[in-house]
């Protein structure tokens, strides 16, 4: 077993001693991590480069490792099998005839849990997270302020009757929020940009006077006050372009 300086008697039978070079090429062992500026251990002169990566898919090529031990086999002309060091008579002479070989298997698929880690860890500011709109639970998140959580409803009728009535050239809206819990505004706000609404409308000071709402869209850059009857059309055209 390999050197443990805590342990002071070993079991029965056990030995201990040292690992400092590899076995089969005699190099001494580097277990150091890799860090920016270390030498290239392919080339003389380069420097390596780290960068954090998430693993999305896979490919892994078994080769015979299982189909061997469980004998599946499958017939396949002969010409196939090592074709390469035949001439191109031969192969046609051998191409009538089969030949039993074991199945070549690999694992292949991709991580769906993970695509929504890498995505998150992609597009996430120092606000929150900034779901695109493929991936949102919801599309857009209403939000009231002070005093105006009736009116947050007449928008949020308003989105849904869009919806509804869209035109074929548009597509709908497919999932609106209305943030209707007892807290007080900022916490609301706050709390929809570390979700990550891909848009949010803000029913606030401009909605007595001017019946607009603000809209926001973080990933676009955008925040811009726009009145009630334009509002459907408008945060569609945004997520369009998301």
């Amino acid at each position: 077993m390999p050197y443990h300086p805590h342990l002071s008697t070993l079991p029965e039978g056990v030995s201990m001693f040292n690992i400092t070079q590899n076995v089969e090429t005699g190099n001494k062992l580097n277990i150091l991590r890799i860090q920016n500026g270390d030498d290239c251990p392919r080339c003389t002169r380069g420097k390596l480069h780290v960068q954090q990566a998430i693993e999305l898919g896979h490919t892994f090529h078994l080769g015979t490792r299982y189909s061997d031990p469980m004998k599946a086999v499958i017939s396949v002309p002969s010409s196939l099998v090592d074709s390469s060091s035949r001439s191109t008579l031969a192969a046609v002479q051998s191409s009538m005839t089969d030949k039993i070989v074991p199945f070549q298997m690999g694992c292949h698929g991709i991580g769906v849990s993970r695509i929504i880690g890498a995505v998150a860890d992609t597009l996430v500011d120092k606000k929150g997270l900034n779901w695109p709109r493929v991936m949102a639970p919801f599309e857009v998140v209403i939000i009231p302020g002070k005093d105006l959580e009736s009116a947050a409803v007449d928008v949020y009728d308003t989105m849904v009757a869009g919806a509804v009535d869209v035109q074929q050239s548009i597509e709908p809206l497919r999932d609106i929020a209305l943030d209707d819990r007892k807290l007080p505004f900022p916490w609301k706000l706050k709390d929809a940009d570390l979700v990550g609404y891909p848009v949010i409308v803000v029913v606030g000071r401009k909605w007595k006077t001017e019946k607009k709402c603000e809209v926001q869209c973080r990933r676009l850059n955008v925040q811009e006050e726009v009145p009630i009857e334009d509002l459907y059309m408008h945060v569609t055209l945004l997520l369009s372009s998301l």
